[in-house]
């Protein structure tokens, strides 16, 4: 007896003759190592982060579920139907998670008000001052700083894009811990959140065009890496009351917010976040999955944990834009805001 019927029975599986048994066995055995993984990936979104396994598993899922991919090809040469159902369900699934960030952008209203939007964490100020000034120029209206420092704010003001940035809320500070938020409108009503330690600033801004003041807030949540998760889980337990607050408080009015979150979708801390009606610019303007960080290795950003979360408002598009010395990408969202 051959090893295609050994490999044969009641579900008519057969190799293509040239493979043997133990060349089966390997690839079917890998096709059950990739449904395992991207099983995995997809369960892992739905549980809480309580360590750094889970955190990384997170982070890299988008990546691990396409193991599910491999597998389904795998099982479809080898003729593994139902194992093949298996598969290419998770593919499924995982294509369903994912498939909404590639679809848009959503309509707008005629009257609306164009306005862009970067957000930018500058490494505790080691971002280069005059590429960051000559992107601020060219494609912001409003910017969100994160790791901004006393020292960092001088450098800008020295480029001149303190002109074009009139209006500022500057809370820079030594390390990680300054924010600000720099507008070419006016601005008011400034706060500090203090159940954020590296920083979470709100201001109204005051944009031509639109009947009420946009609630605009940049936002670093703290790091839940390298050191162990516990102030990262505080404060992502804190974030949807403060996102409900402040969307209680906007009422009709939009906010837009936006910086280092720390976290992406593939957190479930972070998507119990998003208050109905919250929206990330990059799922709203059909941008894809945006990473942004790291960007300073030497292989692409990996993880996409910079966002601009819009409130009745909606983005049009999504982009990242690189920064000499950040570890961060920049990210440029365009938003719609209803006008007057």
């Amino acid at each position: 007896m051959g090893s295609a019927e050994l490999l044969g029975g009641r579900n008519g599986r057969r190799t293509s003759g040239f493979l043997g048994t133990a060349a089966c066995s390997l690839a079917y055995a890998v096709a059950w190592v990739g449904i395992v993984v991207a099983a995995g990936a997809l369960a892992v979104r739905f549980v809480p982060v309580t360590n750094h396994a889970v955190l990384t598993l997170a982070s890299l899922s988008p990546f691990l579920t396409t193991a599910a991919a491999v597998s389904t090809v795998i099982l479809v040469f080898l003729r593994r139907r139902r194992t093949a159902v298996v598969a290419a369900s998770l593919l499924a699934a995982a294509a369903a998670v994912q498939l909404p960030w590639f679809i848009g952008p959503e309509p707008t209203a005629a009257n609306s008000v164009a306005v862009r939007v970067l957000t930018v964490n500058v490494s505790e100020g080691s971002a280069d001052a005059a590429v960051l000034a000559a992107v601020m120029r060219e494609h912001a209206d409003i910017v969100l700083f994160q790791e901004i420092t006393p020292e960092q704010v001088s450098r800008l003001t020295q480029t001149g894009v303190g002109s074009d940035f009139a209006h500022q809320v500057n809370d820079a500070r030594p390390g990680a811990n300054g924010v600000a938020i720099w507008s070419r409108w006016p601005v008011g009503s400034p706060s500090r959140i203090p159940e954020y330690e590296l920083g979470v600033v709100t201001a109204d801004v005051d944009i031509p065009g639109v009947p009420a003041a946009t609630t605009v807030v940049t936002v670093h949540i703290s790091g839940p890496w390298p050191q162990p998760v516990t102030e990262w889980r505080r404060e992502m337990d804190a974030l949807p009351e403060t996102i409900a607050d402040l969307i209680d408080r906007a009422g009709s009015r939009p906010v837009i917010m936006g910086g280092d979150f720390n976290a992406t979708h593939d957190m479930a801390p972070f998507r119990r976040a998003l208050r109905p009606g919250v929206r990330d610019a990059a799922e709203q303007a059909g941008a894809g999955l945006i990473h942004t960080f790291p960007a300073n290795a030497e292989f692409p950003a990996l993880i996409g944990i910079d966002h601009v979360l819009t409130y009745n408002g909606s983005a049009t598009s999504a982009r990242t834009v690189p920064i000499p010395g950040s570890d961060h990408l920049g990210l440029l969202a365009a938003v719609a805001l209803t006008g007057s």
